[in-house]
């Protein structure tokens, strides 16, 4: 009898970050609700946590998390696994650990070695009953080490992976064909490729081809021992140079930010300088004004004193006997009053007067004018401390703010831009390995192409896959699919025919059911025939005909299949676990089936995988 596994929860841990958590039932686990909000999401988080060398999606809610930790049952052993959201290896521990407490276990590596418990697939694939399995890799009858990522395509189905149109049991890599149906006679038989024995010669016209060889061994052990010194594997490398280049832009934009703001504090202060400027050439030309206002009041006095004078020595001129003119001399009785000469005292005396009132405007004209500019200096000198003093607070600004955040940003910049092409450089490493390799798998299947092996076939018994693809048409026939016929299985698709029509030629509705169908069905026959399974599937939006079919004959809306689905799912007799991700609710409430709704609403029930502040 062999061992399975169910999953009992998962966990994002983070030191500032409230736990993420999601515990699953026994037997059937559904995950309903908004887009948006995680269903997919959690699923990827299970397979990275059984060991997917894929980095987790960088999604802004997963920002804080710092630990992954998946719980799963083996019989009656619990055991908890834990891995860094950035990837690497694996702790383990033997029992359920608390969140708030830190697992203390055993490490495991991430990279498969056969025959070994020290690594998560051995340690898996010793729970199941499946260690130190070999499956058959080409057709000259090499095999690989079995691993527990071969499993994963059997029992995990990604939303992407759950409408293809090729079969279910094919990844659709050319170099992996063999391998997956070798995966799948393990898994219908319990028997694996051990006994195999490769039937490749080596002649003497590959003398070159090997020379060719040992010298892509050299480069590939160099660039090897290289990569030994770098800090982190290929994924990691790749995810932290996206987080950088995503880093960098956030880093160029507050550049940009200080920069803007640098810019119109510079322009600011500038055209306050042209301002304060302005003023202080004003208030010279005020003070040159007043100098020159000065001078001419000076002379105004001057005037008035002299034209004062005139005129009271005329008037005392006047006021004196008769005589001989002072002037010029004519007697009194000669003198003609009556007709006018230079000497006409009244005359001078009135001019004066009125040349003195003249001056007295012009004087009270020039005191207004002395008084508007002494208040506009005033004014102007007020304007002109209002300016220096902004323009003091901005050049503080500028020295004391801007200045170091430009610098300090710029620093950031250069830094994390001299770190991204360090890690370039390293990416460069893994490439070029990746080249090396590739030159090195093409070299080596272009000898086995021109060698003559004996070809061995991967041999499944057509019986056992009658027997499968019986057990397949009863789980559609219990689910009241449409039409249902005869299903048989296709070995040269290596896929079902359904009603007479290969699956694939089905729309994606329908190939999404079909597809739950011989996922679900696989782990059917297994474990009812005690044959190795790792006892649960995952499945993505199985039931897509009900919600986004391709047209009406993809359609499974109007049916009672999503119940005969749910009802299959809850029946005692179904063996294992199921998780389903599903955009609509289960269609009533099932024994056994446990759902987790994830609502998108802040306010009412769980908003999703990630928790949110109420109200926020």
């Amino acid at each position: 009898m062999s061992g399975h596994i169910k999953i009992k929860r998962v966990a994002f841990l983070g030191v500032s970050r409230e736990p993420a958590i999601l515990e699953f039932g026994d037997n059937i686990t559904v995950i309903c609700g908004a887009s948006d909000t995680g269903k997919s999401f959690s699923l990827e988080s299970i397979d990275f946590a059984l060991g997917s060398s894929k980095g987790l999606r960088d999604i802004p809610q997963r920002v804080g998390y710092e630990r992954l930790r998946l719980e799963i049952r083996h019989d009656s052993e619990v055991a908890t696994l834990e891995r860094s959201v950035e990837g690497g290896g694996f702790r383990v521990a033997s029992k359920a650990v608390a969140d708030t407490e830190p697992l203390d276990g055993d490490t495991l590596t991430a990279q498969h070695r056969h025959g070994r418990t020290d690594n998560l697939s051995g340690w898996l694939l010793q729970k199941i009953g499946l260690q130190e399995r070999r499956i058959k890799r080409n057709m000259a009858g090499a095999t690989n080490s079995l691993s527990f990522r071969n499993l994963i395509d059997f029992v995990f189905i990604s939303e992407t992976d759950i409408i293809k149109e090729t079969s279910p049991f094919q990844t659709g890599q050319y170099t992996t064909v063999t391998s997956e149906y070798a995966t799948l006679k393990l898994l219908l038989t319990g028997v694996d490729d051990r006994a195999l024995v490769d039937t490749r010669e080596t002649k003497s016209e590959e003398v070159s081809s090997q020379a060719k060889m040992e010298i892509l061994d050299q480069l590939i052990q160099e660039l090897e021992h290289d990569l030994e010194e770098v800090s982190a594997d290929e994924t990691e490398l790749e995810a932290q140079y996206t987080k950088l280049g995503e880093a960098i832009e956030r880093v160029q934009s507050d550049l940009d930010a200080v920069r803007t703001q640098a810019d119109a504090t510079l322009a600011a202060r500038r055209a306050l300088l042209m301002e304060r400027n302005s003023v202080e050439g004003r208030l010279d030309e005020i003070t040159e004004l007043l100098a020159r206002f000065d001078l001419l009041a000076d002379h105004y006095n001057t005037d008035l004193l002299r034209l004062e004078a005139i005129r009271d020595s005329g008037s005392l001129f006047a006021s004196l006997r008769q005589g001989p003119c002072p002037l010029c001399g004519t007697p009194p009785e000669e003198q003609k009053h009556l007709e006018s000469c230079d000497g006409d005292v009244a005359s001078i005396v009135a001019s004066s007067d009125a040349e003195i009132r003249k001056i007295d405007t012009l004087q009270q004209e020039l005191a207004n004018t002395r008084r508007d500019l002494a208040e506009e200096s005033s004014h102007r000198r007020e304007d002109r401390e209002r300016l220096s003093s902004q323009i003091s607070r901005l050049t503080s600004r500028i020295d004391q703010l801007l200045a170091p955040a430009l610098s300090q940003t710029q620093g950031s910049f250069r830094e994390l831009a001299d770190k991204r092409t360090s890690i370039s450089g390293e990416l460069e490493l893994y490439r070029r390995l990746d080249r090396l390799k590739a030159q090195r798998q093409d070299l080596l299947s272009t000898d086995e192409a021109a060698k003559e092996a004996e070809p061995t076939t991967v041999d499944l018994s057509k019986s056992v896959l009658e027997e499968f693809a019986t057990c397949i048409e009863d789980i559609l026939r219990k689910w009241h699919f449409p039409s249902i016929g005869r299903v048989y299985f296709d070995e040269n698709t290596r896929d079902f025919v359904i009603q007479g029509k290969p699956r694939g030629s089905f729309g994606k509705g329908f190939r999404a059911i079909t597809h739950a169908a011989i996922t679900i069905g696989l782990m059917q026959y297994c474990i009812a025939r005690s044959l190795p399974h790792p006892g649960f599937v995952i499945l993505d939006s199985p039931l897509l005909a009900y919600w986004k079919p391709e047209g009406a004959a993809d359609s499974l809306v109007g049916t009672d299949l999503k119940d005969r689905f749910f009802e299959y799912l809850c029946a005692d007799e179904f063996q294992g676990q199921a998780i389903i991700v599903e955009n609509e609710h289960p269609p009533s409430s099932w024994p056994r089936l446990k759902e987790i709704d994830f609502t998108r609403n802040p306010s009412e029930g769980r908003y999703g995988l990630f928790p949110v502040s109420r109200g926020s």
